[in-house]
């Protein structure tokens, strides 16, 4: 039950083609050691994927959060739990699961604790958010299950998001301030920002050469689109976060690198092209902030996030161990600072702290922390097939998140439910690469064991 299905580019990922010919011709690529480009419905394996009412359940679930086309979320998320929870396949519960599951206990004791009265709407959010990781922890595990549904969550949040925050903005004139976003957990231009970081890292892992051209292409537009769209949302943390993992990717690059930075240069520059001159002039006061001499010389923006964190940096030094509690840091910034009044704190570990104190931000670190270490221990283990598709995924993976984390330097990501669905494909793509960098290794062995016999 724990084992991946093996690399689309092995001869058995191809029975399901009834051409023999291609087949025989796809053996010899390989033993020559040649890329090969399968077709889209074998690139898909949808009878290898291990359908499931779970994984059926979690699909339609993902489907409704981001695409909001049906309200039907709640009810496939109680069936894949449903599902999951009488399944014969034993549940796992993987160290990153049972971090998150604590850092829910804490944060629901810090609420309890809190000096400061309030609903549990926001603790009870985080709990559902808790019990889509463990499904998604439980029902990816299959490498074909993965990839299809990379393929979808791509497809819906390009059709959805991305596509509504460009309508808002050069058809419905519908912009905040001329920042564009969509709806509800799109609907702020800074966590539209952010979360298209991920979904950029997402599509840059299926422009490797074993990806049919069909899909190539499509993530190669995708891959032009969202740049434009941080661009647009004029989000100056997510535009950090995001020169972030471009030089990340770009500086990890091994052959073709100059073909690479070739294709990187025009997309760079025709994204540059396209921006409107209000994006250059919000992101021009990136410099007045760093090269200030004093608050005052700084635009409006960047004056109330610095008397944002002043504020919460006195919440802290007041709450450090136990915080405010779940979804108050708002309305406690309002009571200590009448001035500006209820405000986001517009960073994520500052966010963090406050809610739920020292102890809930040291979880929610190592969350993060050992999911990074685990995925580039794996590609470590796994260098002999550093060429794959696999493992060229997992590391913009990485990448992807690290970006996400600088950005969250300036926003609050922190509970956004997105960013626990990444965490879930990180985990996935690690254990994948895992197995197939197991059986890889296995291989030279069973052969020298069958010479050592004959």
């Amino acid at each position: 039950n724990g084992k991946v299905g093996r690399d689309v580019t092995d001869p058995d990922a191809f029975n399901a083609s009834s051409d023999s010919g291609a087949q025989r011709r796809s053996s010899n690529e390989l033993s020559e050691g040649k890329a090969i480009k399968p077709p889209l419905l074998v690139y898909l394996a949808l009878r290898k994927v291990p359908w499931s009412p779970a994984y059926i359940g979690f699909l339609c679930f993902v489907v409704a959060a981001i695409t909001y086309i049906v309200d039907m979320g709640t009810a496939a998320m109680a069936v894949a739990l449903v599902a999951l929870f009488t399944s014969s396949r034993r549940m796992r519960w993987p160290l990153p699961v049972w971090l998150f599951l604590i850092f829910w206990i804490w944060a629901a004791l810090a609420t309890a604790l809190s000096d400061f009265s309030g609903d549990a709407e926001a603790l009870i959010e985080l709990g559902k958010v808790f019990l889509v990781f463990l499904v998604a922890v439980n029902v990816l595990w299959d490498r074909f299950a993965l990839r299809l549904f990379l393929l979808i969550y791509l497809a819906c949040f390009a059709l959805f998001p991305a596509r509504g925050t460009l309508f808002n903005y050069f058809i419905y004139d519908n912009a905040d301030f001329g920042r564009p976003s969509w709806i509800k957990l799109f609907g702020n231009a800074n966590d539209m920002a952010g979360l298209t970081i991920l979904a950029l890292a997402l599509a840059a892992g299926f422009l490797h050469k074993e990806t049919p051209r069909a899909v190539r292409f499509a993530a190669l537009l995708l891959c032009l689109v969202f740049p434009f769209i941080v661009l647009l949302t004029q989000s100056r943390g997510a535009f950090i976060g995001m020169c972030v993992f471009l030089l990340l990717t770009v500086t990890t690059i091994g052959r073709n690198r100059i073909r690479f930075m070739l294709i990187i240069s025009v997309l760079a520059a025709a994204v540059i092209a396209a921006a409107p001159p209000a994006v250059w002039e919000r992101i021009s006061g990136l410099q007045d902030a760093t090269s200030s001499d004093s608050i005052a010389e700084m635009d409006g923006s960047a004056v109330e996030r610095w008397e944002i964190a002043q504020t919460a940096f006195r919440i802290i030094e007041d709450h450090p161990f136990v915080g405010v509690g779940r979804g108050r840091a708002q309305t406690v910034h309002g009571i200590y600072n009448p001035k500006i009044g209820p405000k986001s704190i517009h960073n994520t570990y500052l966010e963090v702290f406050v809610e739920t104190g020292a102890l809930g931000l040291i979880l929610f670190l190592w969350h993060l922390i050992l999911q990074l270490v685990r995925a580039r221990r794996a590609r470590g283990k796994a260098v002999a097939i550093c060429d794959s598709a696999d493992w060229r995924r997992l590391q913009l993976l990485e990448f992807g998140l690290w970006g996400y984390l600088v950005a969250g330097i300036w926003g609050s990501y922190g509970f956004l439910s997105m960013l626990y669905i990444y965490l879930a494909i990180l985990f996935a793509q690690t254990e994948a690469l895992d197995t197939i960098a197991q059986e890889a290794s296995a291989v030279p062995n069973r052969s020298n064991q069958i010479e050592a016999k004959a």
